[in-house]
């Protein structure tokens, strides 16, 4: 597979200028990536699939599941304190929109974890064998790699001594977690702001610890970031040439994506807005227990009143 990418490097026809093989790795790169782009559009369609049909539906049947819990739980004779039976409704509910979620998803073909993993997994198999391969050029003196130069690098086969490749690859795996609030306008991302801020708020008044996917996946991007820059440090050239390619490339198809996103769900419908392409269900936490407490007591509170409003006009009526 190196012979054949040496062959293709000598065999186009590039200006004098172009240097062949740093031009072709990144004519590769740029290829492999394509390759994947039909998956990323599934899964793109999977994800919309779910934020139009799931989250819908589980919105829809929380406030009965939370009404029928609660008459579930006084029939069942459960007592205590307030904080426990707000914990048990909580629960209680939550596993019950667990369960109807999951079904959803399985109804409409759209598993979130088939979803979020589905990328991933068709972009490793190339990226890995790309990698290899040109990791094995770079130290084959039969390549040719090290009579060529290429930006900051002076030969292909060595490292990026000024340490600018790797650095820029950094920044942009950096860019790639942040890339989904460029396409959000002011008002979008102070709404954001707010429902992270009342998420955060929540978490901290219930004393529960929520696992968060987004905080969990940007956490674990910036990490790979500054991995990213030590690995480019001492990655032969042509890999580093070939990693800060798919870098920018992937950079450039997530905001893409995140774009045409956005454009659709303020041409189709205001949804909330979320920093994930992937949405799930917020949990009904035991403050949203307390207050499906409170909205039946006040609803029926305001039905007995409105009854006897309604009677007392009756007989009024009837007396005239």
């Amino acid at each position: 597979m190196g012979q054949e990418f040496l062959d293709l490097a000598t065999a186009l026809p590039y200006p004098p200028s172009f240097p062949p093989y740093s031009t072709t790795i990144i004519l590769v790169t740029v290829f492999s990536r394509l390759l994947t782009v039909p998956v990323t559009l599934w899964a793109s369609k999977r994800a919309q699939r779910y934020e139009e049909n799931v989250l819908p539906a589980l919105r829809q049947i929380r406030p009965v599941i939370a009404e029928q819990e609660i008459r579930a739980m006084a029939k069942e004779g459960i007592r205590g304190d307030k904080d426990y039976l707000r914990k048990v409704h909580a629960d209680r509910c939550q596993v019950i929109l667990r369960t109807r979620a999951k079904e959803l998803a399985k109804e409409y073909k759209c598993r979130p974890l088939v979803t979020s993993l589905a990328s991933p997994l068709s972009q490793a198999p190339i990226f890995i064998v790309i990698t290899t391969m040109f990791n094995q050029l770079a130290r084959n003196p039969a390549s040719c790699f090290d009579s060529e130069s290429f930006l900051t690098l002076t030969t292909l086969m060595h490292p990026d001594e000024t340490m600018a490749l790797p650095v820029v690859l950094g920044l942009l795996t950096m860019a790639n977690v942040e890339a989904s609030t460029w396409v959000l306008t002011p008002a979008e991302k102070q709404q954001l702001a707010e429902r992270e801020a009342k998420s955060r708020e929540m978490s901290q008044k219930d004393g529960v610890h929520r696992l968060r996917f987004q905080s969990i996946f940007k956490s674990a991007m910036r990490g790979l970031a500054v991995a990213r820059i030590g690995l480019g440090a001492v990655a032969p050239g042509a890999v580093t040439i070939y990693w800060v390619t798919s870098a920018a490339f992937g950079l450039f198809q997530t905001w893409l994506m995140n774009w045409l996103d956005a454009r659709r769900r303020r041409a189709a419908h205001p949804l909330p807005i979320t920093s994930s392409p992937l949405k799930s269900p917020p949990p009904l936490s035991r403050s949203g227990s307390a207050d499906a407490l409170r909205m039946l007591s006040t609803e029926r509170r305001v039905s007995s009143q409105g009854t006897r409003v309604t009677s007392s006009a009756q007989k009024g009526k009837l007396r005239n």
